[in-house]
């Protein structure tokens, strides 16, 4: 149960503050020889006694003295405590950012007299346990962080009482069961953060997605490395102010929503490693401001939309088939559109079933820098217009592209290409480098130009 500020002991201050220093004391470990802040020190403090009291549990629960810092902690003046700030007015404490500060020890079990408290920042350090219940109670919270840690067990209900809370940041720690209900009513979040780290598979969150429909200020959601299952709810195309949805390597299945579409202000959009099948929505096209599209290893059956061509902010362009599954992989050709894609700096479209030549105009995409379309069933010429991108990495290998050793094309700058299953290209001299086919790789000795030699028949300007 929370502490209401005006609510106050009717015995003895220093019987409270001895009763107080011994519940520390134990709740701390008074088995190992760990130095404690007194809390009758809270007696001459210059803040709310009771945000002293929790301060000192702080301190004196995750190893202060051993802190990377902990200037002036234990003296009077409690707003010169590292990591502290005191309202003037008040006396109230309402920030801790205590970041990248050594703290060690389990998560303190006591720390809800601080109900003025705005801002908990307690990310990259070595807190332990569980997340605990009272967190819900510290009802003026509006940026909760606690992050990269190794805090474990199921997310705390209570979480949702907090309805101030804007930023919830609990990324990198070792949290499991499903992300509750009560989520719903933190209708002023703009940001939910609560991805994995990746390094213990039993200990992830599970289950489908709550509604989280009147979540409309949510600007950035990141729930990556988890076991989440169930279709993605259309209420995220329902999320105007959206800005990144990244839910790669979960279990999410069925379509992806067309309603994603409407997302105008969507950057980033992961989906990649889940079990997402059918169609891609052609409604994808119209997220103008859409940088990052990543939707790689899932079980699509369809044609890649021409609408993709419309994404003139793009940058990375992912959507890479599964070798495991090539069944389920994208078919039909590379759409012509897709040359529009002005500001593209990577497409990876590799081990999917895509068939019909290379369109020549995909050689129009300056800031181009690493194409990926190996493991297809592309045929044909390699374009002339490709000796004009600016390429770094260039895989065209197994698909039953044409070449017959009798010219170059020219490559600037390309620091490594794969042409495996491209024929007669084995041992042909590239630059001052070698192709061989046989390990799959050019390793040129001059990385500004790479000359590859075998395709002056091979050579198209079409473009499909």
């Amino acid at each position: 149960m929370s502490r209401q500020p005006d609510q106050r002991p009717i015995f003895g201050a220093g019987a409270v503050l001895n009763a107080i220093f011994s519940l520390a004391l134990m709740a701390a470990g008074t088995g190992n020889a760990r130095a404690y802040l007194d809390v009758t020190l809270c007696n001459s403090a210059n803040v709310d006694l009771w945000d002293c009291f929790d301060l000192v549990s702080l301190y004196n629960a995750t190893d202060g003295d051993n802190w990377t810092n902990n200037t002036n902690w234990g003296s009077p003046n409690v707003d010169s405590w590292h990591g502290v700030i005191v309202d003037g007015v008040s006396h109230r404490v309402i920030a801790i950012d205590l970041a990248f500060n050594g703290l060690d020890g389990e998560f303190p079990p006591a720390m809800y007299g601080l109900q003025q408290l705005e801002f908990l920042q307690l990310s990259v350090n070595g807190l332990y346990g569980e997340l605990p219940a009272y967190l819900g109670d510290l009802s003026s919270l509006e940026f909760l962080q606690v992050g990269s840690n190794d805090l474990q067990g199921s997310l705390p209900s209570s979480l949702g009482n907090l309805s101030r809370l804007e930023n919830l940041y609990l990324t990198g720690n070792r949290l499991s069961g499903s992300i509750p209900a009560s989520f719903g009513n933190l209708t002023r979040l703009e940001v939910l953060d609560i991805s994995s780290d990746g390094m213990y598979p039993s200990e992830r969150l599970s289950g489908p997605l709550p509604d989280l429909s009147g979540l409309t200020r949510l600007r950035r959601i990141n729930l990556e490395r988890n076991e989440l299952d169930g279709p993605l709810p259309a209420y995220l195309g329902q999320l105007p102010l959206l800005e990144e949805l990244r839910l790669w390597h979960n279990h999410f299945s069925g379509a992806i929503p067309a309603s994603l579409g409407n997302l105008g202000n969507l950057r980033v959009l992961d989906l990649a490693e889940n079990d997402l099948t059918g169609a891609l929505p052609a409604s994808l096209g119209n997220l103008g401001a859409l940088e990052e599209l990543d939707l790689s290893v899932n079980d699509f059956t369809s044609t890649l939309p021409p609408t993709l061509g419309n994404l003139a902010q793009l940058r990375t362009l992912n959507i890479r088939g599964s070798v495991f599954n090539p069944q389920m992989n994208l078919t039909g050709p590379i759409p012509a559109s897709f040359a529009n894609l002005g500001q593209l700096e990577e497409m990876n479209l590799a081990f999917n079933r895509l068939s019909g030549a290379l369109p020549a105009c995909l050689g129009n995409l300056d800031n181009l820098q690493a194409m990926n379309l190996q493991g297809n069933e592309l045929i044909g010429a390699i374009p002339e217009a490709f000796t004009a991108l600016k390429l770094q990495t260039l895989y065209l290998g197994l698909n039953f592209l044409d070449a017959d050793g009798s010219g170059q094309l020219i490559t600037t700058p390309t620091i490594e290409t794969w042409l495996n299953g491209i024929p007669d290209t084995e041992n042909y001299i590239v630059g001052f480098g070698w192709i061989d086919t046989r390990d799959q790789r050019i390793m040129p000795n001059d990385p500004d130009t790479v000359f590859i030699s075998g395709f002056e028949s091979a050579i198209s300007s079409a473009c499909p």
